[in-house]
């Protein structure tokens, strides 16, 4: 979750990136594509541009989720009100992120080419979603959900 969330906002922050794809799994919380919400919350007094946020949307970005990420009181969870809002669990939250970046993609009328994949049966298991992982990043997922 820790590497999901430096990823997501490494793409951000480092537009210049050579990333070809990138998968996000069970991250704790998110930076949403949001420049109306202060960071680390949203974009809000980055340096990060409109365009860059479209080239952004445009990458091969997958978010990887376990169906069963949905422990409220885990140890790790952010329990922030900013992260709270975002959803009760990790599942919701990867959720909110991955909606929040389509909207995002629709809003500015660019191309969208994230997709989210659940590892079912997987909650907060970081050998179990590195299964699932590895071959989207080899291959990318067999199915949008």
């Amino acid at each position: 979750s820790g590497g999901a969330q430096f990823a997501h906002r490494f793409l951000y922050l480092h537009p210049e990136n050579r990333a070809q794809r990138v998968v996000l799994a069970n991250a704790g919380w998110y930076t949403l594509p949001d420049f109306d919400r202060a960071y680390p919350y949203g974009l809000g007094a980055t340096t990060v541009t409109p365009l860059q946020l479209a080239q952004l949307l445009q990458k091969r970005v997958i978010v990887l989720l376990g169906d069963q990420d949905t422990d409220m009181q885990h140890t790790s969870l952010n329990r922030s009100a900013a992260a709270m809002q975002q959803g009760r669990h990790r599942l919701a939250r990867g959720h909110t992120f991955y909606l929040a970046a389509a909207q995002a993609a629709k809003t500015m009328d660019t191309g969208f080419n994230w997709s989210m994949s659940l590892a079912p049966g997987v909650a907060h298991e970081n050998e179990k979603m590195a299964q699932y992982a590895f071959p989207l990043l080899l291959h990318g997922p067999l199915s949008v959900q």
